[in-house]
């Protein structure tokens, strides 16, 4: 073999990654609180508005996630045109494939008017929850010119930055376009958001040294599960109580998409992340059936963020609606059905349009249903 020959095949197969588990669980999680959010629609403000700011910590997951999954897939290895391809694919495409589907849908139910400028404005915010797919094509940029060193120092510096924004955001008035800037279209641009992902690469750089990240986190899981889970549910509280007096913008811009650049917030969801990436592997490795379900929550997460809101829409409206007007515990059973009936549904559309050309408008493969394998053999034999 001549030199440089091993390194050469290397990049063109480069060896498999074990899987994350705590990736997979952290995703899955991040999938229902994004449904979450959104059923909390059909239930009254309390006790459901509550639960609508703890899902708040799904969609800064899957940027954690996204910085994770970097660098822990892409060390040492070069990011060639392939790269670019892949990453396009799997938030762009799905972008351009679906925002009309949603205008068109959201024209239909009343969500959205008809009128020219309505849907213009509809469309530059994001086109609703498909927004995400606006930000994390940035993110990948970003990660191809973020250095390779130092990773857990610049980590902290882009927490630092990210909290400065989202103060800044809610304290200082800004005149004409940048006030707009600020107010309406900050969730859209990276700096808002650079701290999860730094956080993010930080892990996965960590996790992909041999030895000696692996035993350190084997060693301090338990105290890393205990201290999480108390960090979590302190700002948690923190999270539902603070209400920035003295802010201008408070009441009125930290609703909706908005709410996802509440300063406390990423201290919540860096808590959050490390507890269920601590307290769910465990579990996961004793049940070989649970863990390939999370693992198929997280392969379809994607999917059923694009799509989920039509199917919630229709349960929502037309089984659930007018079940969940209180707080009591029936109330809680129908809203966790309510959810549960999504997901479902959700994941049952995934899997149908990923069996046909329509995988790749969600991001995904094609992969034939299990009836289509059986059926060729048979095929196959008779002929």
């Amino acid at each position: 073999m001549t030199p440089g020959a091993g390194a050469r095949l290397v990049a063109m197969h480069p060896p498999k990654r074990d899987r994350l588990l705590g990736a997979d669980a952290v995703r899955a999680v991040g999938m229902l609180g994004v449904v979450l959010i959104h059923a909390s629609a059909w239930g009254p403000r309390a006790p459901f508005h509550a639960i609508e700011q703890i899902a708040r910590f799904s969609v800064p997951a899957f940027l954690v996630l996204t910085g994770v999954v970097l660098a822990y897939s892409y060390a040492g290895r070069r990011l060639g045109p392939g790269f670019a391809r892949r990453r396009l694919a799997r938030t762009l495409l799905p972008w351009l494939a679906w925002a009309p589907v949603f205008v068109v849908f959201d024209v239909l139910t009343g969500s959205l008017s008809p009128d020219a400028t309505d849907v213009g404005s509809f469309v530059v915010q994001g086109a609703g929850h498909l927004w995400f797919l606006l930000l994390v094509p940035q993110l990948y940029l970003l990660f191809a010119i973020w250095p390779r060193h130092h990773r857990w120092s610049l980590a902290a510096a882009a927490l630092i930055v990210q909290l400065a924004l989202c103060l800044v955001r809610l304290y200082v008035v800004f005149p004409g376009w940048q006030s707009q800037l600020m107010l309406t279209y900050a969730s859209l641009l990276f700096p808002f958001w650079i701290g999860y992902f730094a956080v993010g690469v930080a892990v996965g750089g960590s996790l992909r040294r041999p030895g000696a990240a692996r035993r350190a986190l084997h060693v301090w899981r338990a105290p890393l599960a205990l201290g999480a889970t108390a960090a979590t549910a302190g700002t948690g509280v923190a999270l539902l109580l603070l209400h920035y007096p003295g802010s201008p913008y408070a009441s009125s811009f930290l609703g909706g998409t908005g709410a996802f650049l509440n300063p406390v917030l990423p201290l919540f969801v860096l808590s959050a992340v490390a507890m269920v990436a601590a307290l769910v592997p465990p579990v996961l490795r004793r049940s070989r059936l649970l863990a390939a379900g999370v693992a198929s929550l997280s392969e379809q997460s994607l999917g059923v963020y694009i799509v989920h809101p039509i199917p919630l829409f229709f349960l929502g409206t037309f089984v659930f609606q007018g079940h969940m007007s209180g707080g009591g515990a029936p109330e809680a059973l129908m809203f966790a059905a309510l959810v549960s009936a999504t997901v479902i549904a959700a994941l049952i559309t995934v899997r149908l349009l990923r069996a046909t050309r329509a995988a790749a408008v969600l991001g995904t493969s094609y992969a034939p249903l299990p009836l289509s394998r059986w059926r060729r053999p048979a095929r196959a034999k008779a002929a």
